[in-house]
């Protein structure tokens, strides 16, 4: 068999170079491995958290109800039988063709008719939690109900038909005993008419899975309720029981009370769910009820007011919170895949760097560039296939829920960036043979007019872009320039930045050639030597400290506002409420003294709902303090600027000192008012005015000195009408198990944890995200530093050389180490300065598109107080700083290393390797 003419040059090329051919190959599999698995990831960790929630939500907010009514006088029997009400069960699911892969199976789906309202029960037998009030029975008429469940005693319900003098029903095992029932019991059901209908009990059943949809989507069906009735003597209650007919007796039902509802329930199966499925669910759901599939549910049964109930609400709390955290997770991702090409790209840069001289003898030999791609390409392919292929399967087996597509997408791209890398830069630079004695570093570097216009064309575009899209967006609706604004920013930036970076040399070169010592002049000189490089090491360090800082910042903000959040809703580390009497005056000492990590008790009298004198419908929070404890909890919570103390000191019997909201601020002014509370009447004058405090959250809130009360109303503190309602407790290491056990033993008390209502803001959804974004920024700083690492690389021969070279003519190891630090760090410093001025134009940038408030609290966002809801991103010092001098660290000790190396080869080595010129 003819073999290829490519086939010996592939084979030659890697033998000569197998450890750089096995680098090559293990980074393309890393990186098609990372490519692969975080979008794979991240769409397990999105389908986990929604099948989590529809999996704990009660089923009643993860099913589709379709209903229908059947009057007391229509005739409707022929709809209501077991036969077309699976009819019309069929036509709905052939109605909506895209929920029924949603579905529960029909086993899990069911259906039948209920009277319309609940019947009331004369009989006095049965169990009435209070006397007056007699319970209420609903009949149901569900299909299939002996395979579900079995015969305990008794017999199974015959059907009725609707002239029977008495209907036969079954109970269930729960409802015959907490309502006296058993086989042969005779109920009586008045009817609209004023007439009785009786209701022989034939059989009580047991249910043979009583968690299945078939026991729980209807309300009492398996096991009554008690029913609350607000009465003028207190709260009243009634049982609220079923009643099971066979299901051929559904025509029964219209006449037993004001009408039938026939019923179909479709429970969603949160295992047959994914993220991307809830856009179209909302758009079917709003279709259903309010588009075109609304006006074709009427033709589905003969009944009337046919209609649909969908579970809107948690597919809509699920969208906007992966709505909110979207934008952040694809920065990340965006910014570590610009890094992997980046260092893909630098690998074939260094590899045509360092082959230079033999592609100019190929050249000079007449190679022809279409012929030398041709062979490269194999080369190169020959590596990369195999290894994206190994990749995708790896990646394939630790993600294996996700979908396959993108995943053999990514390999496919990246193994062809990487075939086509090192062919398309060396068809660049042997294109047009460099003439004789020309240099193209740095000092010698003229770019042409056609590249100047294409660089300011670029810049202008990208800026105008990400301008735009700023303009454009908002917290309500992401944009893709969120994403991809750290890449365009950091691309124009690194394209100024390396149009100006000579410019500084040659200035400080012609500065160092005054200096007396050689080792400036000499590093600088070598600088200025340096090949006119490629953009790529300055974008990857770029996007790397943007994508960093950017998740720093919003990590730090989130963080920040739950931890004020949390302050602001508890007001302490822990906080015991009293739910009537006052709290014993001995509580605050035995938590000091029995709950571990307790660091400080502040007692408190809160009165809440306090009316304005004015007689305004407005309410406030009345708190009496020690104003000295009060301003340490204060501090400790970081609610509310740092305490008045000042301003709750002194005060006359005719008026206590004040600290305020603005609200009550503005409605008091500066007149003496007198306050109505339960206890009396107390007469205050506002001394201070406070946005926010521990204390009252989210409400307007008068504070008052608590030994001022004494004064103004000496007779009710001693009656004590102003006792303790509050137990502010401080200390980071609170036992809160012991701290509830000490308060529960005091008496009927609510006791609140920040650390509880802290864990209460993060979600499944949240939680997944954080980590894959923290996998992507560190994929991206990975990539970063290796991006440094090869930009050094590619020179680390000629350095050796260098050194070898200036040994043999005196120079110190330490003037060489200053020397190589004057050649390296400055294109180093540049990339790092330019990452931060990125940075921080990318971190605002993208943060007015953020819903802080959303990523931050989730579906707890309503219930947040407004004092902690304003969430903002804004740029952390130290987020801009740290990262930038991680990856100068990096930089310097791996120069440092690659000098000390080369002080260990032999120097006639070296010299005898030559460096190319």
């Amino acid at each position: 068999m003819r073999r290829h003419p490519c086939e010996p040059w592939v084979w030659l090329r890697l033998k000569a170079a197998p450890g750089a051919s096995l680098a090559l190959a293990f980074a393309v599999l890393l990186t098609v491995f990372l490519a692969a698995l975080l979008p794979r990831a991240l769409q397990e960790s999105e389908d986990s958290a929604l099948r989590g929630e529809l999996a704990s939500a009660p089923l009643d907010q993860r099913t589709v109800d379709l209903t229908a009514r059947a009057g007391p006088g229509s005739p409707s029997g022929g709809a209501l039988t077991p036969g077309a009400l699976a009819a019309t069960r069929k036509s709905f699911l052939n109605l909506v063709p895209g929920l029924r892969p949603r579905l529960e199976p029909s086993a899990g789906s069911p259906y039948g008719v209920a009277t319309a309202k609940p019947v009331p029960d004369t009989d006095h037998g049965l169990a009435r939690p209070t006397p007056d009030l007699a319970p209420e029975a609903t009949v149901y008429a569900q299909e299939d109900l002996a395979a579900h469940a079995r015969l305990a005693d008794g017999a199974w319900p015959v059907a009725d038909t609707t002239t029977a003098a008495v209907l036969h029903a079954a109970v269930t095992e729960e409802t015959a005993r907490v309502m006296r029932l058993r086989p042969g019991s005779l109920l009586h059901l008045p009817n609209p008419a004023g007439a009785e209908r009786s209701v022989l009990v034939t059989g009580v059943l047991r249910p043979t899975d009583p968690a299945q949809p078939y026991w729980t989507t209807q309300d009492s069906l398996r096991k009554p309720t008690l029913v609350e009735i607000d009465s003028a003597d207190g709260p009243a209650y009634r049982w609220h029981f079923a009643l099971l007919l066979n299901p051929d007796s559904a025509a029964v039902l219209p006449g037993l009370s004001f009408g039938a509802q026939a019923y179909w329930c479709f429970p969603l199966r949160p295992a047959a769910l994914h993220a991307a499925d809830t856009g179209a669910l909302l758009a079917l759901f709003d279709s259903l009820q309010e588009g075109p599939d609304a006006a074709r549910l009427a033709a589905l049964s003969p009944l009337t007011d046919v209609g649909v109930t969908v579970p809107t609400a948690l597919f809509t709390a699920y969208a906007a919170e992966r709505s909110a955290l979207t934008p952040v997770v694809l920065t990340a991702v965006t910014g570590a895949g610009v890094c992997a090409l980046a260092v893909l790209a630098l690998t074939a840069e260094t590899v045509a760097r360092r082959r230079r001289s033999e592609f100019e003898l190929l050249r000079a030999r007449g190679a022809g560039l279409a012929a030398l791609a041709a062979r490269l390409a194999a080369e190169s392919a020959t590596l990369a296939v195999p290894a994206a292929a190994v990749g995708a399967v790896l990646a394939a087996r630790t993600a294996p829920n996700a979908s396959y597509g993108p995943t053999v997408l990514v390999a496919a791209v990246i193994a062809a960036a990487v075939t086509l890398a090192l062919p398309l830069r060396v068809l660049l630079t042997h294109r047009r043979p460099l003439p004789p004695g020309e240099r193209d570093d740095l000092a010698r570097a003229r770019p042409s007019r056609r590249r100047t216009v294409a660089e300011l064309t670029i810049v202008l575009l990208t800026l105008g872009a990400v301008a735009t899209g700023a303009a454009e967006s908002g917290p309500t609706g992401f944009d893709p320039y969120v994403a991809l604004a750290p890449v365009l920013l950091a691309v124009a930036v690194a394209i100024v930045l390396l149009r100006l970076y000579p410019l500084p040399l040659r200035a400080l070169s012609g500065a160092a050639g005054r200096l007396r010592g050689a080792v400036t002049q000499l590093g600088l000189a070598r600088a200025m030597r340096s090949p006119a490089g490629t953009p790529l090491p300055v974008v990857a360090v770029m996007v790397v400290l943007t994508v960093a800082s950017f998740g720093g910042c919003v990590v730090t903000q989130v963080s920040n506002g739950r931890q004020y959040a949390a302050s602001a809703e508890v007001g302490a580390d822990g906080r015991i409420t009293a739910t009537n009497d006052p709290l014993p005056d001995t509580l605050a000492g035995q938590v000091r003294r029995r709950v571990p990590g307790v660091t400080g008790v502040v007692p408190a009298w809160i009165q809440e709902q306090v009316s304005f004198p004015d007689g305004s419908p407005a309410t406030f929070t009345l708190i009496a303090v020690d104003p000295s404890a009060y301003a340490a909890l204060v501090a400790g919570t970081g609610v509310g600027r740092p305490f008045p103390t000042a301003a709750l000191s002194g005060g006359t019997a005719a008026a206590l000192p004040a600290v305020v909201s603005p609200g009550v601020a503005r409605a008091f002014g500066s007149r003496i008012v007198t306050l109505h509370e339960d206890p009396g009447d107390t007469p205050v004058k506002v001394a201070a005015v406070e946005s926010a405090t521990p204390a009252a959250a989210g409400t307007d809130f008068v504070i008052v000195p608590i030994a001022g009360l004494a004064r103004t109303d000496p007779q009710q503190v001693a009656s004590g009408l102003f006792r303790t309602t509050d137990l502010f407790v401080t200390g980071s290491r609170l036992d809160g198990a012991r701290l509830r056990a000490v308060a529960d033993a005091s008496g009927p008390v609510v006791v609140d944890l920040r650390a509880r209502q802290l864990a209460a803001y993060g979600t499944p959804l949240e939680s997944g995200i954080r980590w894959i974004y923290l996998a992507a920024v560190g994929a991206a700083a990975l990539y970063g530093a290796v991006a440094l690492l090869l930009s050094f690389a590619a020179g680390a021969a000629q350095r050796a050389s260098a050194l070898a070279r200036l040994r043999t003519m005196g120079m110190t190891r330490r003037q060489f180490r200053g020397v190589v630090l004057l050649e390296t760090v400055p294109p180093t410093l540049l990339a790092l300065a330019g990452g931060v001025v990125v940075a921080g134009a990318a971190v605002p940038l993208a943060g007015r598109q953020l819903d802080l408030r959303t990523l931050a609290f989730g579906p707890a966002a309503a219930t947040v107080p407004p004092v902690a809801a304003n969430l903002s991103l804004h740029l952390d010092a130290v987020w801009l700083v740290l990262p930038a001098a991680g990856l100068l660290a990096v930089a310097v000790l791996t120069l440092l290393s690659q000098v000390w190396w080369a002080g260990r080869l032999n120097e006639s080595t070296q010299l005898r390797m030559g460096d190319g010129g």
